[in-house]
């Protein structure tokens, strides 16, 4: 009787985990599509020529990001959202990710920040730096055009 019960625990884990795993890679597939579908329509338009590193974020707003090539050569950041490009800004005229994630690193004395990524906050392109740090996750925002600092918070890491 006990290897009956132990038998349909087993089974039931089993169970479980299957139905999380299909959940879970039908959700990262959906996501994966919905970033292709973004690069495609970004391609569609006229003067973009290339299009590199789609990415999604999701702050305040939830917007596709991209690292794109222009019909004059320039590499820009576009911002996709609700099928319509919300803004452009040339590279050139932007706060370069590796200068951001040094503003950070150097504010709060870190080695290392878990991420920088582009994104989308209250109309604005931003860069949303994530690090750790005393137990806790933080998020600091800047704007993307000049690393000018927006806000920050943090979470208790469990």
């Amino acid at each position: 009787m006990q290897r009956l019960i132990v038998g349909a625990a087993g089974l039931g884990i089993i169970i479980i985990l299957g139905v999380m795993a299909i959940i879970f890679f039908s959700a990262r597939s959906s996501l994966a599509e919905e970033l292709d579908n973004a690069e495609r329509a970004l391609l569609v338009e006229d003067d973009i020529t290339a299009v590199n590193n789609v990415s999604y974020f999701f702050g305040n707003e939830a917007v596709y990001t991209a690292e794109t090539m222009n019909a004059n050569g320039e590499a820009e950041w576009v911002f996709y959202q609700d099928e319509e490009i919300r803004e452009r800004v040339l590279k050139q005229d932007s706060f370069e990710r590796s200068q951001a994630e040094n503003v950070v690193k150097e504010r709060f004395e870190l080695q290392k920040v878990r991420s920088v990524k582009p994104g989308y906050e209250n109309g604005e392109p931003v860069y949303e730096a994530t690090f750790e740090k005393d137990g806790r996750l933080h998020f600091y925002y800047m704007k993307l055009k000049n690393g000018e600092f927006i806000k920050r918070y943090s979470m208790k890491q469990s």
